[in-house]
C-alpha cells in the first residue's frame, strides 16, 4: 500500500508578500542587468563601427599609394624609352673623340651634281 499524501503546507499571508517582494526585487535586478548589458552592446557597436571607418579610410590611402606607385612606375618606364630612343638616334662616341664627317667642298659637290644629270 501507499504511503498517504500529505498536502503541501499553505503558504501564509506573510511568506507570500515575502516571496512576492523576491520576485520582484529579481525583475527588477535582471532588468538592471539587461539595461548595462544593452549600454555595453550599444558602446561595443559603436567602437566597432569607428574602427570599421578607420579601417575604410586606411584601405583608400593603400589604394591611393598603390595607385601613385603605379603611376611613378609608368613615369619612370616612359622615361627609360625615351632615353633608349634617344640614345638610338644619337651618334656613339667611343673614348676617344671622333672626327668629324668628312666635308665636300662646294666645286666637288657641283662636279657630283652635275654628273648625276
Amino acid at each position: 500500500m501507499a504511503p498517504p499524501r500529505v498536502a503541501p503546507p499553505q503558504p501564509s499571508q506573510g511568506d507570500g508578500q515575502d516571496l512576492a517582494r523576491a520576485i520582484e526585487a529579481m525583475a527588477a535586478a535582471l532588468t538592471q542587468q539587461s539595461n548595462a548589458m544593452m549600454q555595453q552592446h550599444e558602446a561595443a557597436m559603436q567602437r566597432q563601427e569607428a574602427s570599421l571607418e578607420q579601417q575604410h579610410f586606411m584601405m583608400q590611402q593603400m589604394e591611393a599609394a598603390r595607385q601613385a606607385a603605379e603611376d611613378a612606375q609608368r613615369q619612370h618606364v616612359d622615361a627609360l624609352r625615351q632615353l633608349g630612343e634617344n640614345a638610338a638616334g644619337a651618334p656613339v662616341y667611343g673614348p676617344h673623340p671622333q672626327p668629324p664627317p668628312p666635308r665636300v667642298e662646294f666645286g666637288g659637290f657641283l662636279e657630283a651634281s652635275t654628273c648625276q644629270v
